[in-house]
């Protein structure tokens, strides 16, 4: 029974360290009425621009993915020194052969959790379905928010492609 427990805790924590942020839950209630209304705005995001400087593939600064291309909608790109309600930051990440292997997708929602910049935070499959979605909880916190929110230069707004 001890192993069994082991292997499960053991291949969790391996998932959560190879997805780089994941297992704040598959969306539900709330959650998944945004992660609806998410996927239908980012069903074009290919269409969208990157923000200045980000165009084009960059390194990763997870172990996995290797590669991130960027996207943001005209609301982010409207207002990058200052987030409004409704900027969509969508990130595509590529493995090491460069080989699309999913998407990370922010989007602020006022009030939606002021204690990390009222970002609603997804991932979504190669298909574009979110899979996981929300605020933030005690995992997500140390692996993602560790990171962002040293990302403040314009008001703590937990961007990197503004900074």
């Amino acid at each position: 029974m001890q192993w069994n427990t082991f292997v499960i805790v053991t291949l969790m924590g391996s998932m959560t360290l190879l997805t780089g942020c994941s297992f704040f839950g598959t969306p539900v209630g709330q959650d998944r009425v945004e992660a609806n209304t998410l996927e239908q705005e980012i069903a074009n995001y290919k269409e969208w621009k990157a923000p200045d400087f980000f165009d084009g593939y960059h390194k990763s600064r997870h172990p996995l993915p290797e590669f991130v291309k960027y996207y943001a909608n005209d609301t982010l790109l409207n207002s990058i020194d200052n987030p409004a309600n409704g900027s969509i930051v969508v990130k595509e990440q590529f493995d090491q052969d460069k080989k699309f292997i999913g998407l990370t997708v922010m989007k602020r929602i006022d009030g939606y959790a002021p204690e990390h910049g009222d970002w609603y935070w997804a991932i979504a499959d190669t298909d574009v379905e979110i899979t996981n979605a929300g605020k933030l909880n005690s995992i997500w916190t140390s692996s993602c928010i560790d990171c962002h929110k040293h990302k403040g230069d314009y008001g703590n707004d937990l961007l990197f492609i503004n900074d």
